[in-house]
């Protein structure tokens, strides 16, 4: 069980945790939620010790271990699986003991412990979580100054699982993960044996994780039973029940102060206006649930594209005259599907395709090629964002004939597509 009762923060003079109180039940997987700026994190530090609060207290079983990512990632020529390994200091305590330990008696206890705390099973648990947060065998035995800094943080997070404390904080966990490992983890804290407080945006993950929500706001703490969906749907009933009490009570004082505004100065009523006024005055205003502020914004539709975008008849693209090779191809609206050899390339494509185009010093292109109606200014765009030499909107208006195509059909297809440039 962890209870925190009237505990506040003020920061700067500015008061982030306001009295927050919660009775969080043994081994629950809660929810911490709130709108960014809310003290979440604040809350976090005061649960891990880190934080001293201003009022009100905190209580823990003692013996209670607390597990919590540290800001700095790890670093050094240590590999990521033995600093998951050194994160159960007992066990790594204890293997060291193993071998310099000189007295029989003192040996069997320490093989005793080891085999009660699974020791000899721990390379391959470890092994586990790292390849369930993308690490295959060769990057576990990588030195840590090898990777950047997410992955660094997600060999800080596999040692914090592999640690097992019983009380696991988790502040926004999937930040560095991509989708794969995400599902991993959702699936590693389903089962997790411990108590577990998470901050975290993922809806998906508050509900398949967590059965509680801890929601932070205006500085208190509200406790709901379930998931985010279950959540939303207790909030909501509650805020329209307090409107329903608010609208309720709002009614009783209009006609409390139009009894009294009536009745007070007649001497055969004074006594009665008298009684509703200090009824009044006791009364409690409820006040309707204040909702978080929300930024509210939409994406403009753009103007239509007529496809293709731009056809390639006949083309040569080369570096060289003799490395020159033919590609004859039809760019869809919002696919380059080709780079600046003719080759399917997925990265870097975009990039290729404008520069063999867009300027001559990056190869040479003989042949014909057409760029669609309300394309130009966009390609122009384009080319002035990647600081060519050439000037995008000047090359866009230059119209030749090309020798397989009559001025008819030049005439015709531009009319068409747009404007047949020929370089």
């Amino acid at each position: 069980m962890l209870n925190f009762d009237g505990i506040t923060v003020r920061l700067g003079g500015r008061t982030i945790i306001d009295r927050a109180t919660a009775a969080l039940p043994s081994n629950s997987r809660i929810g911490l939620i709130g709108r960014n700026g809310a003290g979440k994190s604040t809350l976090m530090k005061v649960l891990i010790g880190s934080f001293d609060p201003d009022e009100g207290r905190l209580d823990m079983p003692r013996s209670t271990r607390i597990g919590y990512i540290a800001q700095e990632a790890p670093s050094g020529t240590s590999t990521p699986i033995e600093t998951v390994l050194a994160a159960d200091t007992e066990r790594a305590a204890l293997m060291i003991e193993v071998e310099n330990c000189e007295d029989p008696n003192r040996l069997g206890e320490v093989h005793e412990r080891l085999l009660a705390i699974d020791a000899y099973a721990a390379p391959a648990r470890a092994a586990r979580i790292l390849v369930g947060l993308g690490f295959d065998e060769e990057m576990q035995n990588l030195p840590l100054d090898s990777y950047s800094g997410g992955w660094k943080m997600r060999v800080a997070l596999a040692a914090l699982l592999f640690s097992q404390p019983d009380l696991l904080l988790l502040d926004e966990p999937s930040n560095h993960l991509d989708l794969e490992a995400t599902l991993w983890l959702e699936s590693f804290l389903k089962s997790y044996p411990g108590m577990m407080v998470v901050i975290s945006h993922e809806r998906d993950l508050l509900n398949n994780v967590v059965d509680h929500i801890l929601h932070l706001e205006n500085g208190k703490t509200t406790l709901y039973p379930g998931g985010y969906d279950a959540f939303e749907r207790q909030r909501a009933e509650r805020a329209a029940q307090l409107a329903a009490a608010k609208a309720s009570q709002d009614a009783q004082r209009a006609k409390l102060q139009d009894y009294i505004a009536r009745n007070s100065a007649r001497a055969s009523t004074a006594k009665q206006a008298q009684s509703r006024a200090k009824a009044l005055a006791k009364m409690q205003p409820i006040a309707a649930m204040a909702e978080d502020p929300t930024l509210s914004f939409d994406f403009p539709n753009p103007d239509a594209l007529r496809p293709p975008l731009v056809t390639l008849d006949m083309a040569s693209v080369g570096y060289t005259e003799k490395a020159a090779k033919e590609a004859g191809f039809e760019v869809k609206v919002g696919k380059f599907p080709f780079s600046a050899s003719g080759k399917a390339s997925a990265a870097g494509a975009k990039d290729g395709f404008v520069k063999v185009i867009y300027d001559a010093k990056y190869g040479e292109l003989l042949g014909a090629h057409m760029i669609g109606a309300n394309v130009t200014e966009m390609i122009a765009e384009i080319v002035a964002a990647r600081k060519l030499e050439t000037t995008g909107m000047e090359l866009l208006k230059a119209v030749h004939p090309h020798p397989t195509m009559s001025e008819a059909v030049m005439e015709a297809t531009a009319a068409a597509y747009g404007e047949v440039i020929h370089l």
